[in-house]
Parts: C-alpha cells; structure tokens; sequence
C-alpha cells in the first residue's frame, strides 16, 4: 500500500468518527483484498422516496482513478498510447433487497465536503474535511429492507470486498412525508402524461433558467414555489462537473487554444503548453463561468504543480521568474496588482520527465476569498526567457496538514487538505469535478424541498475536449477546425462512448437518489438524421434503464422537426420526446390545411405567412396548434417543447432567433403568457417551455409589480388543474361546440366515466397582439367587446344536475372564483355553458363541471406479489452472484471454489 493511500484512509477514518448526523451499524470481518469499513448510515429508518446515505472507507485499493468504476472493456482503440486504460478504477457499490425480494445495486461515488457561505451574492464552497465513499438511496417501496456493500478494483477488477461479509445490514421504510409523491415517470394509463410514483398527475409549468450561484438557485427555487412555477430547464453541463462543455464556460480562460499533445503525463490526452513571457491561464467567476475556488480566512497552504519544463529560464524583471501561480487583481492582465503569490519563488528548470514542483507555504490574509475578479487566480510564466515552455498536468493547492508528507507524481494530495481548485486537473473528461457537483447536491436538495423538477441538458455533442477526441484513433485534436460531433457521438464501444458511460454512472451514483430530477437530455439540439445521435441517445437510455434504481427518464432534443420516426418506433428506449420550435424554425404551418383551429383555416387559405402571423400573435394558437398536431404525430409517447418562443420572422438576420419578438415587451400584463398557459387544457398534451425569460422577469404583470415580474401568472392554471386525476386514462378531447368561432375560442377535457370535464374559454379578440396593437400581421384589435355566445360539451347523462366552478379573469389578469354552483344537462346530455351572463369586463374563464371536492386518488403502480419461490430464487441469485451480474453461471461457481 501507497504511504500516501494509507494516509487518505487513516484521515477518512478519523473524519468519520466525527460525521454528524451518521449512525454506526455493526461491524463484520470483511473478505477479499480489499477492505471496506467504518460504515456509517444516516438513519436506521427513513421515509419512502427519502435519502439514505451511507458513508464508508475503502482500504487498500490500487485504483488510480477514484471515480472511475473497475472496467475491463476494451474501447477503439484497443492497444497504443492513446487507448483507454482499464483496470484502472474501482467499482463501489450498495445492493439493496427490497420487501418485495426486488434487488437493486446502487453505485457509491467518491464525495469531497464543503461548506458553502453567500459571500456578498457569490458562492464561497470550501472543502470541509477528508474525502469519503459514500452511497446514497432513496427506496420506493415501504417495509423492511437490507443491504450489503461491494467493492471490486484491479487490472481483471478481481480483487474483491463485501460488507458485512456475511449477512445483510437492515432499515425499515416508513409512510411518505407529507407532500412527497415521488419521482416521476410516464403515466401508463395515459402516456401523453407525466405521473409521481404515487400516481398523482404531473402538471408541469415552467421555462428555461440557469442557476449562476448557488445563492441564486436556492432563492430562485423558493420563489418558483411561491408562484407554482415546477418545471425548469436547465443546461446542468455548464456548470463541468464533467469535460469542458461548449461557449465560454470553461473554468480556465485561454486553455482553449492551449492544449497540447507533445506532451502527456500517464493517461491524459493533453497539457497545457504555456510558452514564452506572460503566456497564462486564469480562472475567475464572471459571466462566462460563475464556479470557482476559494480560500480560507488565515490558513496555510501548499501549492503543487505537475509539470514538464522544457528551458524556462528566468529573465530579469520583477520577482518571481518562471512558472507561477497568483491571485491578481485584473485576470486580462497577468502582471496586474498582485493580491497574494502561491509561488514567492517560481519554478524553473528544462526536464527530461515530468516533475512535481510545490511551493512555499503562504498563509492568506485576505479573507475569505474567491478566485474571482479583484483576486482571480492565474497559472503562467512570468520573467522568462523567450523559448520557455512549460507543461501543466495539473494545480493542486490545499491546506497545509503539518504533517510534511511528500507528493507523489500521480498523486499531489498527501500532507494537503482537498484542493480548493475548481478543475484542477486539465483533462476534465477524465474526472467528474467535486465542486460543482456540491452546488448541485444543494440545488436538488432544494428543489425537492420546492416541489420543483429539474430537464437537465447532461452534456454537448460539441463539448470542446470530447469532440476533439478521434472517434477511431482515440488521438486528442488540438486544431478545434478539424474536430467534430461525430467524435462525441462515435459508437459503442469507442473511447468517447465509454466516458459518457463512466458520467452516466456517475450521474446516477450521485443524484440518482433525487424526485428533483425530471430527467436527463444527452444534448442541446443535436443532428435529428444522425445515427449515431440517436444511438448514443438510446445507449443513456439503456443504461439508466439497467442501472438507476428509480430510472430517470432519459431523451435528447434536435436542432429542429419533430422526430417521428424516432418517436414513434417502438424499440426507441427514450421515455418522451423532445422538440424545438421557434416563429423561425417551427415545423408546422408547411400545410395550413393541418391547423386545427377553423378560424385560421378559414382566413389563412394556403397562405403559410397568414398561419405563423395568427399564432405567432396569438399564443394559444401558439401553443396549441404545436400540441395538436404534434399528438397527431407523435401519439403514445409524453411531448415536451423544450424551447419555444415567439421571434420574429426575419430568415435574413442571423441574429433574428436569438430574441423575443420586441413587441412583446408592450404587454406589461402578460396576456401572452396567461393565454400560453391556459390553452395547455387542450387534450395534446404538449408540456411547454418557454425560452426567453426577460419579459417574465422584468414585466409588472396583474399585481402591477415588477418585483414579481410575471411569475404570479401560473400559480391560478396549478391551482386549477391540481385537483383533476389527469392520468386516469378517461380524458378525452372534450370536443366543446362553439356558439360563434369568430368570437371565442376553447379548449378543454372530459372523462365521461367520471362525469367530469375542464375547460378555457377565451374572448377571441383579447390576445397579446390585439391588447399591444401595431403588430404585423395582428388579426385582431382589442375593443374591450364582452365575451357572449355558448359552448357546449357532450355525451354527459340527460337530465343531470353537475356541480360547476367558473374562474373569471379580467383583461388585467385578475382572478374571480365565484362560489360553486351547479348547471343541469338537458335531455340529450349535453351541458352548455351560457356565456351571455358574464361580467362585461370578464376576457377569459376556466371551468370545471363536475365534482371535484374529494378529487379522484390517484392509482398507484402496484407492487407486484412475490411468491415464495421468486423470493428463494432472488436470495439465492444474491448469494451465489460473485462477480455482480445479475446471473448466476459457471463464472461465479468457480469463484466460490477459489474461496
């Protein structure tokens, strides 16, 4: 064993000691090389969809990388110095019984803590002690459980740990918190729905955000909330946990055009190559990339670089010379106003081999700081000769342990507290960041404790590192001209493949645990004909399938059309699927004879330009047309639009999708946003997103402030829609008959089982276009006419008096709910609303017909009874599976016998 590895474990155990909230479970002999202990669980029982966690020390591993798990595969290619090693992690694992005799195997992951502290709106995440294994479940079944953790690692993962070594560990689940419905999944009694493991329908409502601080993610997620706001997209990969992402998120500026294959340390697929005076990298948080280290108020640290320098001679000038590390005031300047050195003295030297250089222990006496602007960090040679060149593998700096123990060339940590540098190691793709991923475990917990649910974008076929990696060599491409998604994508069993496959496991080892997770996209808008995109799409799929105990779903999104043929191909492993669709890059209106609505038709002939302006000025056309079509299409899968917005049609400006429509911005009280979310009763289905936030942000709305924006707006359609059992599988269009076309418009359900129905009904006139004036192509101007007429709706039981519920809004957006009341159907069952009587000042109405004062339970997925032989088998099946399969051969008999 390593000195430096029987140090981390020797930390690890005394840190362990003293983890609040973590109870001790019985100690057994362990098994195998490998040794697991000082096993630790939060609570010998939990609520169902609860987090369990469970923290543990590995000894005696040679794994080389943490966070990989023990692989043998080969990849493409198999043999050379650009192949991906193998045998080179470790695979750490729960394995769960449920009540039921259901077995599930749960990854561990390799967990850094940190405390975080708001630090005048920016985040401060310092780590807070050793690192540790740890595993984090979340059961969905009440009753008695029982678990056994695995360890395997070695260049044939033979070397093998089991804990306890025999037996299982138990903890019983409880009854669900109140609120707590579960994870979400698809709804098998009607597919174009989203449902909670309880079976309550999902009615997702929302838009795209970014969470920039942490800071800002939990008071966003607080007050999407308050407003009923539950359903957000956001590109999780910009903040790396994993590779380098796309745009200008990477942590370090000006690596980009720095990458260098002359030299490699080990396995990397780069350095970083800094030659000459003042060439430089710096990490800050600005609004390219908000992550960053931070350091502590008077502590001590160390420095440590791997390195290669090749003649980086010192030149006269202003101390240090050579390679160094600094914070400085202005990151655009290297020799700006120096706040604090890392490196009083810098490095210098011309090696044959790589080298560990570490500098002098300085004591910060800035405060708590971050690596930001006024004290951003930066790596680069300074007072040097003109041919100086240095390598860089990686920087490390972390706390001084006092305990004067050496580096070693793979391993810059002992003696050191974890290293307070965000990406840290130059090959991101190799790793999965402990930082980010810290901001993240705050940000699901949060979003949980909100009720909101998170589509998260997981990485880019346009990553800057991983589309660079050749697809069949498995070289690194440093020219960015000649690298390409097809290297991202390449094919199963290819070293880009195989890393994606390392992060999905890591994905799931880490926020597997978390409802918060709607689920996972592999990509923002790739190639919808490639494919290997859609293969790399179905192998995530597959693998969350296989291995995510509460599978998250998993799709992926395109850069344009909706997909059928994808879609609609029952082998297709996605659970939804996804669209984009813009004013710009819609993929209706091709054929006005698809428009659902008659007035459209009637007025629109063959004219295309006539359909986009009709809903592009109307957004429940907008809306609407989109789900209809689209479930017409696309008939047994969920649809979510991920991106939506109204634009301009404007093909000659290249800038034209990249904005909202200006007029918008006159409707301060956001009709355009009440209309897009009411016309959603319509029986599509079609989950909505909107893209551009700025008017929702900064618009008074009907409470006629901007503080709020125009947040308020949803909250009245969740609660409307909160108490109707959705997903029941007897809603159906409810087809409402229209007294005058040219004067409303309508849209809603029925369940005729159930003898209930919803539906809105919206003065026709009244649109954001109309209510704006002086937008082209407005059909329509507001005259502040009162809505009249009738609606009707059908197949109802003649003669039968039904409770009734009318939610008034007026041009402003205000709400009326007037005291129930109850409406009789005549003879021919059919129900008609009379609308003559309204207030004049009333826009639009929801209504619900029915009885919903109890609501209808929800139809839980049942757990399936197990007889007594299913339950002997998967005992057995646990005990005599030696290498973790799932299947019980030769292999594993043989195994046994070597025991």
């Amino acid at each position: 064993m390593r000195k430096s590895k029987f140090f981390l474990c020797l930390t690890t155990l005394i840190i362990f000691a003293s983890i609040a909230g973590f109870r001790p479970v019985q100690s057994f002999a362990q098994s195998g090389n490998l040794t697991i202990s000082n096993v630790n669980q939060t609570a010998s029982s939990i609520p169902q969809y609860e987090k369990l966690e469970i923290a543990f020390s590995i000894g005696s591993s040679v794994a080389t990388n943490l966070q990989w798990p023990c692989d043998t595969s080969q990849t493409t290619p198999t043999s050379g110095a650009w192949a991906l090693s193998t045998g080179v992690g470790i695979s750490t694992d729960g394995v769960f019984r449920s009540p039921g005799g259901k077995v599930l195997r749960q990854p561990a992951f390799w967990y850094v803590p940190y405390n975080y502290v708001n630090l005048s709106g920016s985040d401060w995440i310092y780590p807070a002690g050793a690192a540790y294994w740890l595993i984090r479940f979340a059961p969905q079944e009440q009753g008695n459980w029982s678990y056994h953790l695995e360890a395997r690692d070695g260049a044939t993962c033979q070397n093998a740990a089991r804990y306890p070594s025999a037996g299982e560990i138990n903890f019983s689940v409880s009854p669900p918190l109140t609120g707590s419905h579960g994870f979400l999944k698809v709804s098998q009694t009607d597919k174009r729905y989203f449902e909670y493991s309880d079976g309550k329908p999902f009615v997702g409502l929302g838009h795209e955000w970014s969470f920039p601080y942490l800071s800002s993610a939990l008071a966003d997620l607080t007050k999407f909330h308050t407003y009923g706001v539950n359903f957000i997209r956001i590109w999780f990969d910009s903040d790396l946990v994993w590779s380098r992402g796309i745009h200008g998120w990477d942590a370090w500026r000006n690596a980009d055009n720095l990458r260098n294959t002359t030299e490699r340390y080990a396995n990397s697929d780069f350095s970083i190559r800094l030659s000459g005076n003042n060439s430089y990298i710096f990490e800050t948080s600005d609004g390219n990339q908000f992550n960053t280290g931070a350091i502590e108020s008077a502590k001590k640290y160390k420095i440590r670089i791997r390195a290669k320098l090749a003649n980086v001679t010192a030149a006269s000038g202003t101390q240090p010379n050579g390679l160094v590390a600094k914070l400085v005031l202005d990151p655009s300047q290297f020799n700006s106003q120096l706040q604090l050195n890392f490196t009083p003295t810098g490095f210098v030297g011309n090696d044959t081999s790589w080298r560990v250089y570490e500098g002098p222990v300085v004591t910060n006496n800035l405060g708590r700081t971050t690596f930001s602007y006024g004290s951003a960090l930066v790596l680069g040679l300074q007072n040097v000769t003109s041919g100086s060149t240095a390598y860089v593998d990686e920087i490390y700096i972390g706390e001084d342990l006092g305990t004067s123990e050496p580096a070693t060339l793979s391993d810059l940590s002992p003696g050191l507290g974890p290293s307070v540098v965000y990406k840290g190691k130059f090959n991101y793709h190799q790793g999965f960041d402990q930082l980010a991923s810290y901001k993240w475990d705050r940000t699901f917990d949060t979003a949980k404790q909100n009720q909101v649910f998170l589509k998260l974008v997981a990485s880019d076929i346009r990553d800057i590192i991983v589309h660079c990696i050749n697809q069949t060599a498995g070289t690194f491409i440093t020219d960015q001209n000649l690298c390409n998604d097809d290297n991202f994508m390449s094919y199963r069993g290819a070293k880009a493949r195989r890393l994606q496959e390392y992060y999905w496991r890591y994905l799931i080892a880490r926020w597997g645990y978390t409802p918060a997770i709607h689920s996972w996209e592999l990509t923002n808008e790739g190639d919808p004909g490639s494919a290997a995109h859609l293969d790399n799409t179905n192998q995530m799929a597959e693998s969350f399938q296989a291995n995510d105990p509460n599978k998250h779903m998993i799709t992926t999104s395109f850069w344009g059309g909706l997909n059928t043929d994808y879609f609609n191909n029952p082998a297709t492993p996605i659970d939804y699927g996804d669209t984009h669709a813009y004013r710009s890059t819609t993929w209706i209106g091709g054929s006005v004879a698809d428009a659902k609505d008659p007035i459209v038709r009637s007025s629109c002939g063959s004219n295309q330009t006539c359909y986009l302006n009709w809903l592009n000025g109307d957004t429940a056309l907008w809306h609407a047309e989109h789900s209809l079509i689209a479930r017409q299409w696309v008939p047994n899968l969920p649809l979510i639009r991920g991106e939506t917005g109204l634009g301009l049609n404007c093909p000659s400006d290249p800038n034209c999708w990249s904005r909202d429509d200006p007029k918008l911005a006159g409707d301060t009280r956001g009709v355009w946003l009440h209309d897009f979310l009411w016309s959603q009763v319509n029986p599509g289905g079609l989950y909505d997103l909107y893209w551009w936030t700025e008017n929702i942000i900064t618009k008074i709305g009907p409470d006629g402030s901007s503080d709020n924006g125009l947040w308020e707006i949803y909250k009245p359609f969740r609660d409307f829609m909160d108490n109707i059992p959705l997903t029941n599988g007897k809603y159906q269009d409810a087809q409402p008959a229209i007294s005058n076309n040219n004067t409303l418009i309508a849209y809603g359900q029925k369940n005729l089982v159930n003898r209930r129905a919803h539906l809105w009904i919206r003065n026709r006139k009244h649109s954001w276009c109309a209510v704006v004036g002086g937008v082209s192509g407005c059909s329509d101007t507001w005259d502040s006419s009162r809505m009249s007429g009738t609606v009707t709706i059908a197949g109802f039981a003649a003669n039968v008096s039904y409770p009734i519920e009318w939610w008034q809004f007026d041009s402003i957006g205000t709400l009326t709910k007037t005291s129930p009341a109850s409406l009789m159907s005549n003879s021919s069952g059919q129900i008609i609303l009379n609308l003559d009587g309204l207030p004049a000042t009333v826009t639009d109405i929801g209504v619900k017909v029915g009885d919903y004062s109890q609501g209808t339970p929800p139809t839980p997925t049942p757990t399936p009874t197990v007889a007594p032989k299913q339950i002997l088998v998967s005992w057995l099946t646990g005990v005599l599976d030696q290498n973790g399969d799932g299947k019980v051969n030769s292999i594993d008999f043989a195994k046994i016998l070597l025991r």
